[in-house]
């Protein structure tokens, strides 16, 4: 069972990114404490609130900021928008996301040798086509300044946006980190709006068997005392019914690393 400190010490961290109270039990035991933090990107930010930054959280911000100002001096004038590598705490991503507002050839900045492995796209899209369009996208900006650096992120409506769409078409699964993250950003979202551009990219099923699913969550981990496992797997029965609805075929060939991975956990 996990101790009284840690348990309180985990609800407390939860509750900064969300507040609301988790009723839920999700760790059992102290030994699975901090793997569990790891899986759910919510270690750094646990270290940061209770002690201090770590070194490898410490050297993830310099290289994060190093990357940004490499990508405004190669892009000049040229806006783009920072997609899912900050939210509403710290923590570490595998790499910066990045979309460029005008069709200017990216192939010359993937061949920059960035201190964080810099993604850069025209659009948003993990299938053959756009999940979000370039005007719905364009249109839902807002200023942030990472650590001096003044870069546009996206706003509420967005960013929930983005990651629903993340999560059937690519992601499969959901970290609590995120979860929560994503429940703080739904507060103040309008759901016609994100619900009319789903279905504007004809994705408007999954769209809704999503914010489904999300509603179903928050009643479990807010609600009621059932255990809930995390990183949450999406069903194969909706990751199926995504590709079918959005008929992104090759998806399918793509596939076989999520039951890859789920096999072997």
């Amino acid at each position: 069972m996990l101790s009284a400190n840690l348990n309180q010490q985990f609800i407390s961290l939860c509750y900064s990114i969300y507040p609301k109270k988790i009723t839920a039990p999700f760790i059992y035991n102290d030994e699975q404490f901090f793997s569990y933090l790891k899986k759910n990107r919510l270690d750094d930010y646990f270290t940061i609130k209770y002690g201090q930054e770590t070194q490898e959280y410490n050297q993830y911000k310099k290289n994060l900021i190093s990357s940004l100002k490499l990508l405004k001096k190669i892009l000049g004038n040229e806006p783009f928008i920072v997609i899912k590598t900050l939210s509403s705490y710290p923590h570490i991503t595998s790499d910066l996301d990045v979309i460029i507002k005008n069709k200017i050839p990216v192939s010359k900045i993937k061949k920059t040798n960035f201190p964080l492995k810099t993604d850069v796209n025209n659009r948003i899209s993990w299938t053959e086509d756009e999940e979000i369009s370039r005007e719905f996208v364009w249109k839902n900006v807002e200023e942030y300044d990472f650590h001096g650096i003044k870069i546009l992120v996206p706003n509420p409506d967005l960013d929930v946006l983005i990651r629903l769409a993340h999560l059937p078409f690519e992601q499969a699964e959901i970290r609590l980190g995120e979860l929560l993250h994503i429940y703080r950003q739904a507060k103040t979202v309008n759901w016609e709006r994100l619900q009319k551009e789903a279905e504007r990219n004809h994705w408007l099923k999954t769209f809704e068997r999503v914010r489904l699913l999300l509603n179903k969550l928050h009643d479990g981990m807010f609600n009621k005392q059932r255990p809930i496992r995390f990183p949450y797997r999406l069903s194969f029965f909706l990751l199926v019914q995504a590709i079918i609805e959005k008929k992104a075929w090759r998806k399918i060939w793509g596939a076989r690393y999520v039951i890859k991975n789920r096999l072997s956990s």
